[in-house]
């Protein structure tokens, strides 16, 4: 229990190291670039800005579940225990975000649904996705592949 352990530290370690290294480089990602291609087309016109939120949603979305599904065949039980556990936490806090945004900071106005449909989609589902990635690729490199 106790290498499980100090494996799972040093794993977390060198995910924050490589999580605080790649913003510093600020990566673009395939959804990222879509996005912003889209909002140029926009125009400005809410009901197109809302679509294109929607589908660089949608794209992290697809990101996100690949990446968790490639970590989870790369970790044993126990880790993929601890995984599951950290995930159901991180769906906690993005409920309780999402609740306290809608509750308490909405104005009601027409930009709201553009605000919150960034917030789904750049401060947590991109969050995330970039999280397991840096954990795949942790774990690549610390097994030499």
């Amino acid at each position: 229990m106790k290498k499980i352990f100090n494996t799972l530290l040093v794993l977390a370690c060198g995910i924050f190291i490589i999580s605080r290294s790649s913003m510093a480089q600020q990566h673009e990602y395939a959804p990222d670039i879509r996005f912003n291609a889209c909002m140029d087309r926009a125009n400005r016109i809410t009901v197109r800005m809302v679509e294109c939120e929607n589908n660089a949603y949608d794209m992290w979305n697809d990101h996100l579940n690949r990446y968790y599904s490639e970590l989870m065949s790369m970790l044993n039980p126990q880790q993929r225990l601890l995984l599951k556990n950290q995930d159901i936490a991180w769906l906690r806090y993005v409920k309780a975000r999402m609740n306290f945004d809608t509750n308490v900071l909405a104005t009601g106005g027409i930009m709201d649904q553009i605000n919150f449909a960034d917030k789904q989609r750049h401060l947590i589902r991109r969050r995330r996705t970039i999280y397991l990635m840096n954990a795949i690729n942790t774990i690549k490199q610390n097994s030499g592949n």
